[in-house]
Order: C-alpha cells, then sequence, then structure tokens
C-alpha cells in the first residue's frame, strides 16, 4: 500500500507492506440481503521519506493497518484465521486454517 500526503509544508511518501494478516467475521453487524463483510487487520513494515515543516524525514517502522472486506464465499472459508503475506503482495485466500479469534496461535 503506498500513500502520498502533499501540501504547502508536508511532502511524504509512506509504503506499507503487510507481513501478517488476522481476518475476522463481522457477524454481529450483518443484515439480511447485504454482503457479509470480515474486519481485516494487517501487520507489518512501514517505510517514511520526504519532508515536513522543513525538517527531512526517513525511516521504517513497525505498524499496522485495518479495513473491511467483502467476506471470501466457498466451502472451507474459516471465520477467522491469520496468514504470512504471499510473496509479492498480500493475499487473503478463501481457504486457511482457522484458529480462534482474539488468539493469535
Amino acid at each position: 500500500m503506498n500513500i502520498n500526503a502533499k501540501s504547502r509544508d508536508v511532502d511524504l511518501q509512506m509504503a506499507f507492506v503487510a507481513d501478517e494478516t488476522v481476518r475476522t467475521a463481522m457477524d454481529l453487524i450483518g443484515a439480511p440481503g447485504v454482503t457479509p463483510l470480515d474486519f481485516v487487520q494487517m501487520g507489518g513494515a512501514f517505510r517514511v521519506t520526504g519532508t515536513a515543516a522543513g525538517r527531512s524525514l526517513d525511516f521504517n517502522a513497525r505498524g499496522s493497518a485495518e479495513t473491511f472486506k467483502p467476506r471470501a464465499q466457498g466451502p472451507g472459508v474459516a471465520s477467522a484465521f491469520r496468514r504470512k503475506r504471499a510473496a509479492g503482495g498480500i493475499e487473503l485466500p478463501a481457504e486457511a486454517g482457522s484458529h480462534t479469534p482474539g488468539h493469535r496461535p
């Protein structure tokens, strides 16, 4: 994921590469006829470069990002899972080893 911020006093570039994800079913807020959503939490590395208020920034840091994604459909889909990132990008497969929500194996 790449994020750019630019204004009169800010010119920043931030890249995030996820190396782990947790996907949790949002069953409590579903509605009939609406595609169910999953809450996806990603942990990984941020790379930040640029300037802010006249100061140069250039650093790496561990961090996280979150989003909501439509529920993966099909047989064997776990309601929550954790998976290492696939080479070349974040993949949230339809099938993965399940774990207890709130518990990290």
